[in-house]
């Protein structure tokens, strides 16, 4: 398994607006597992409403479903010369918001 840490890859004040907007936008959304974690599956109507009420959320999915982020990856990862595309299996709703 491949990974890499991306120094700074979301800055302090981005970091609390996102965490910010998801408590504001998605406290009664998310689900309790291991210990009392609190998680908000991608797949869920409560990330959906999440990305669709805040800009910074809908920026970030937007990135990190960018073939421009899978390509970042593949550099970063030493896959060069891959062919991977983005697929998007659980994006059933279209979102209000085109970033």
């Amino acid at each position: 398994m491949n990974y890499k840490i991306l120094e700074n890859f979301i800055d302090e004040k981005s970091c609390l607006e996102l965490i910010s907007d998801a408590e504001k936008y998605s406290s009664n959304d998310r689900l309790k597992v291991q210990n009392e974690r609190s998680i908000l599956p991608s797949s869920s109507n409560g990330f959906l409403n999440l990305i669709n009420q805040s800009n910074a959320w809908a920026k970030l999915h937007k990135y990190l479903n960018s073939q421009s982020f899978l390509e970042t990856l593949q550099e970063q990862l030493g896959l060069k010369n891959q062919n991977f595309l983005i697929t998007n299996f659980f994006k059933l709703i279209a979102l209000e918001k085109d970033f």
